[in-house]
């Protein structure tokens, strides 16, 4: 990899913003390009449901089946896999999630009931206080600030989330919101034991956590890797659904 020379773009964006879209224009943009081949190409998504649509969407237009784009499009967590030669049970998996949420009596949905919903996870209440968790850990902020996660949207503008958890709102798909009448459970309370129970279950000390920390620390990872034969050369941003049409912008 240190003797590659090429750029990196990076794409940011609200929900529904168009980023799918743009980055399978980049991707054709890319293949007009008569010495690329499509097994030259390689999209990495946070989610399963994300990796499904891009496969789906890019094999419309390659016309071929998302089943041969499987190499090509993956998840975050299968090549994080792959480069740490790591296997699920070396990280905190759905398992662990699912039963500390039952042990305290909140409600968890793992990554398979979810389906297709890309939304729904970040909503159910035991997502979130572990989402929330490795938020303020990553952000390295005490528990005491819980409150100040990102995407406090305006209740009266956006669109209330699916039924799981009817007092959330819908703010980034990978990132918790609260909303200041939700006093279902003390929030402080359940962060700390979830912390608890993964001291006690030493899943503490583990390398990377699943779902959106994983996604996190292997952004932050593939950042640093490609820091040493590749520089950014164009930040691109898309803005809220609600706000208009994606913008590029060059760095």
């Amino acid at each position: 990899m240190s003797s590659t020379d090429g750029t990196l773009t990076r794409l940011f964006g609200g929900p529904g913003s168009g980023k799918t879209t743009a980055l399978l224009d980049r991707v054709e943009t890319i293949l007009e390009d008569d010495d690329t081949d499509p097994r030259d190409i390689l999209v990495v998504s946070y989610t399963r449901a994300a990796a499904a649509e891009i496969r789906e969407r890019l094999a419309e237009r390659l016309d071929t089946t998302p089943r041969a784009l499987k190499g090509n499009v993956c998840t975050m967590h299968a090549k994080a896999y792959e480069l740490l030669d790591l296997s699920r049970g070396d990280v905190v998996g759905e398992d662990e999630k699912e039963e500390f949420c039952e042990e305290f009596g909140i409600e968890y949905e793992d990554e398979y009931k979810s389906g297709g919903r890309r939304t729904a996870r970040s909503t159910t209440i035991g997502n979130k206080i572990i989402a929330t968790s490795q938020w303020l850990q990553r952000t390295r902020r005490e528990v005491a600030d819980w409150y100040d996660v990102p995407f406090q949207w305006n209740v009266e503008e956006v669109r209330l989330p699916p039924d799981e958890d009817p007092n959330a709102q819908e703010g980034n798909k990978y990132t918790p919101t609260w909303t200041a009448d939700d006093d279902r459970i003390d929030i402080p309370e359940a962060i700390r034991a979830w912390r608890s129970y993964k001291g006690e279950h030493g899943l503490s000390a583990l390398p990377i956590c699943s779902n959106a920390s994983l996604s996190d620390r292997c952004y932050r990872a593939s950042t640093i890797l490609s820091s040493t034969s590749f520089r950014i050369s164009q930040r691109c941003s898309t803005p809220s659904s609600r706000s208009g049409n994606p913008t590029w912008s060059r760095c």
